[in-house]
């Protein structure tokens, strides 16, 4: 399994993330779902993120299904932008913001992380 955070926007407080599972074994144990979970916390607490977007393919209905479930939703459709083989597929892009992760989770430790410097003392 592998899970990375990229694309570390400092100035937005924004990144993306993605998640990979090479086992066929690890599908189907919650294992996929638990890394997404850690991820998103992890990018929120530790990071101080305000925004959280995942790579979602439409090849994949279950990194789709375990994203809305972690509180992401749909911002829109990339049609046609990638390729598996020679079909094509869509980006489609997902976020999740601080506040609703907060509320989400229940982490409501300040309200002063909106601003860039805010975020930096916090680090």
């Amino acid at each position: 399994m592998e899970s990375v955070i990229n694309e570390i926007d400092r100035e937005l407080w924004s990144a993306n993330f993605r998640i990979a599972l090479f086992h066929p074994g690890q599908r189907g144990r919650r294992i996929d779902f638990w890394a997404v979970e850690g991820t998103r916390d992890y990018a929120f607490r530790e990071l101080k993120l305000h925004r959280l977007s995942p790579d979602v393919l439409s090849f994949n209905p279950r990194a789709q299904k375990f994203c809305k479930k972690a509180g992401f939703r749909v911002e829109g459709v990339l049609r046609d932008s990638v390729m598996d083989g020679d079909v094509y597929g869509d980006d489609i892009l997902m976020a999740l913001l601080e506040d609703k992760w907060r509320a989400r989770t229940g982490m409501n430790l300040t309200a002063g992380l909106r601003t860039p410097a805010a975020r930096i003392s916090r680090l």
